[in-house]
């Protein structure tokens, strides 16, 4: 579809939308023309019918809309609209809230006009966006040209390339979006996730959050590719030994999600590259393979406050600790196994731990969305934490689960809580700060009982 518009009425159109420093809103009276529409006259809305204004929105007040609408009807018209994006210098688009504007204004201007035709176009210091609803008022087509007396301007075709990615994007998602809800994969598609231990535990964890929609991983790990390897690290084959695990799992992220960002360091977590990341992500995820470095990136991300999830496996079970910012410090324990006994007893014995456990079954994937879906009773859990979600107790009729424990009530003041599988809350009797001591104390310990064998 083409828009044809006289070389006077566009000047008018420009003057008007660029006589202001904020955004600016012209409509435009439109008569059907052989292959598109012709612009017939246009109508400047003034600054006294602008409800508010400024660089970034206008809205034009409910009278000035019904007149124009009616000075349409009247003349038989069809109605479009030009606004302004003042100081945007290139590869101008309509806005999230044009977007959402429009979701309400056309379907109306449909019914008012018996009409089904809208055009919008977006003009920014140096280009513009054009969008077309023709029959249906909720799907925006493009606009092939803006044919200024017989010369051809092409929109960005930004906005219409965005829509196309979001209605991919929703496709892909659709079941856990039913989970989660759009603003859980929306917290999904914005985490920052550093993932510290690319091996046979990391990699499933970069391919879940991968599939899983995250967009921005920092990954961490010093070591090649051996040949021993390939029958976990699921990501490699034969063609990959010896290069950088690091290397094979940015190469995987960027085929599940060609848009991805992935910073590799492949040395240390200690290093200072590796430092400067996991200052910067959003969330850290634990997946090495001995103690003493899993207790100092623990004290770290706890130092930090910094949202950390540790995995660990060993047949039939899981092990985890977790730290959820300003509400829980450590979590020490595993399933399946009697009280006091832990898959690390080193730890405990070195600091006669006595610290919050979860009971955590079978778990897969870890979820950075909010909230479950309301359909399965669980115990509440803690807003924006990390959560593992469990395979064997939620059907896959979503295509990932829930976690069924949950921490919550938690202060620096306050003794911890713990919602146990059965639902029933049970006080630990030791505060945050008690279990941010333990932990202080098992490095130091740990440390201390590495120097004396050393001697």
């Amino acid at each position: 579809m083409r828009l044809h518009v006289s070389a006077p009425l566009l000047k008018r159109v420009e003057d008007h939308l660029r006589h202001r420093k904020t955004e600016q809103v012209v409509f435009l009276l439109l008569a059907p023309a052989p292959n598109g529409l012709n612009v017939f006259d246009i109508y400047p809305v003034p600054p006294d019918e602008l409800v508010s204004e400024s660089r970034l929105h206008a809205e034009v007040s409910e009278e000035a809309q019904a007149k124009i609408i009616k000075v349409v009807a009247d003349r038989k018209l069809l109605l479009g609209e030009i606004h302004s994006h003042p100081g945007c210098r290139q590869d101008t688009g309509f806005s999230p809230s044009d977007l959402a504007g429009f979701d309400d204004f056309v379907p109306h201007i449909f019914w008012r006009l018996r009409a089904k035709q809208y055009v919008a176009l977006v003009f920014g210091d140096n280009d513009f966006d054009a969008l077309a609803w023709q029959d249906d008022p909720k799907t925006p087509l493009p606009v092939d040209a803006l044919v200024v007396d017989g010369k051809e301007l092409r929109p960005t075709g930004i906005t219409v390339r965005e829509l196309e990615r979001r209605k991919r994007e929703r496709e892909r998602y659709s079941r856990q979006v039913a989970m989660f809800g759009k603003e859980g994969q929306r917290r999904l598609a914005a985490a920052s996730v550093a993932v510290v231990g690319v091996g046979g535990l990391g990699c499933h964890v970069i391919q879940q959050l991968g599939f899983a929609g995250v967009k921005m991983f920092f990954l961490v790990d010093p070591d090649r590719v051996d040949r021993s390897n390939l029958n976990r690290f699921v990501i490699a084959t034969e063609a990959d030994l010896g290069r950088l695990k690091v290397d094979v799992a940015r190469e995987y992220i960027n085929r599940v999600q060609p848009d991805a960002e992935v910073i590799t360091v492949a040395d240390s977590f200690l290093s200072a590259a590796a430092f400067d990341g996991l200052a910067k992500a959003g969330f850290v995820f634990g997946c090495l393979d001995n103690d003493g470095p899993r207790l100092v990136l623990l004290e770290l991300c706890c130092a930090q406050q910094k949202p950390y999830l540790d995995l660990a496996t060993v047949a039939g079970a899981t092990c985890s600790r977790r730290v959820i910012p300003e509400q829980v410090i450590t979590n020490l324990g595993c399933n399946r196994y009697p009280a006091g006994v832990s898959i690390s007893p080193r730890i405990r014995a070195a600091g006669r731990l006595s610290t919050p456990s979860i009971y955590l079954k079978d778990c897969a994937l870890a979820s950075i969305a909010k909230e479950p879906h309301p359909a399965y009773r669980l115990p509440s859990r803690v807003p924006h934490s990390f959560n593992l979600l469990d395979f064997a107790d939620v059907p896959a009729a979503f295509g990932c689960d829930l976690t069924v424990p949950g921490i919550r009530d938690l202060d620096a003041r306050q003794r911890v809580s713990i919602s146990g599988r059965d639902g029933r809350t049970r006080r630990t009797g030791k505060t945050r700060e008690h279990c941010a001591s333990v932990s202080r104390s098992v490095v130091t310990r740990r440390s201390n009982h590495h120097e004396q064998k050393n001697n």
